[in-house]
């Protein structure tokens, strides 16, 4: 494979995924690791993506912001198999006959998988599709009424948030579009990030469930959550990134 078309790959794969690691690409082009590291070095020089350890990142450019925000049906898809162990290391936190909140997030709607019917939860959520997930299974879940967000199925507004000021939840667990150092917690759009907080305010227990790729992005809406809250995420390729957000949250990594 040419250096051109190996460089492609890397570029494609990294404006979806935002990171990759150098055996990933090892299966991708079937170059050797000494033949990539040297692709790798090059792109940096070329202000392309960060070398880190075992791998790359996508190069942020100062102060971006990220303004569109990708379908949900697009969501679920991405990173699957990493959402899918966070959702149940979230699971693993919850007790039997606790009030939850789930947000309208992708990793939440694959937490009901996980959930036993026999844990007898009192469940909350602005999802609609988190909503006829449990439903199905025969959970107990309450679904917010207001103002639907066609892109992100979720419930939104005055009517959302009245009815939410009812509740004390023991854990709430909410998805973030944008986790990064200088900018913060960051989302798409006002009404959603208004509840999150509202969520949050509301309950003993806060975690994020964010996937790698959520990380060193920043999104147009501030989220601003009081007290302390934990991060449930995959394993970070890069330690000093983890080192870097471990002095700010309370990190729980899990493994794909």
């Amino acid at each position: 494979m040419l250096l051109v078309e190996r460089k492609k790959i890397i570029s494609d794969y990294l404006k979806q995924h935002h990171m990759v690691d150098l055996q990933t690409l090892v299966t991708m082009t079937g170059a050797s690791e000494s033949t990539l590291r040297r692709d790798l070095d090059s792109m940096e020089e070329e202000g392309v993506l960060v070398r880190v350890h075992g791998g790359a990142k996508i190069k942020k450019a100062p102060n971006s912001v990220i303004g569109d925000e990708p379908r949900f049906s697009e969501k679920v898809a991405s990173n699957a198999q990493e959402k899918r162990a966070i959702a149940k290391a979230a699971v693993a936190l919850i007790e039997n006959n606790q009030t939850i909140y789930l947000d309208a997030g992708t990793s939440s709607l694959l937490m009901i998988d996980f959930i036993d019917p026999s844990m007898h939860l009192n469940l909350v959520t602005n999802g609609v599709d988190q909503a006829i997930a449990a439903s199905s299974k025969g959970l107990n879940i309450q679904l917010l009424g207001g103002t639907l967000r066609a892109n992100t199925q979720a419930i939104v507004g005055q009517t959302a948030h009245k009815q939410l000021a009812k509740y004390h939840f023991h854990h709430v667990f909410l998805g973030m579009n944008g986790i990064d150092i200088q900018d913060g917690l960051t989302t798409t759009d006002e009404a959603e990030a208004f509840l999150k907080e509202q969520a949050a305010n509301q309950s003993k227990h806060v975690y994020l469930l964010v996937d790698q790729t959520k990380f060193e992005k920043t999104y147009p809406i501030n989220v601003t959550l009081e007290g302390k809250f934990g991060v449930i995420t995959n394993t970070f390729e890069d330690r000093q990134l983890k080192a870097k957000y471990s002095e700010l949250y309370k990190i729980k990594e899990v493994k794909n």
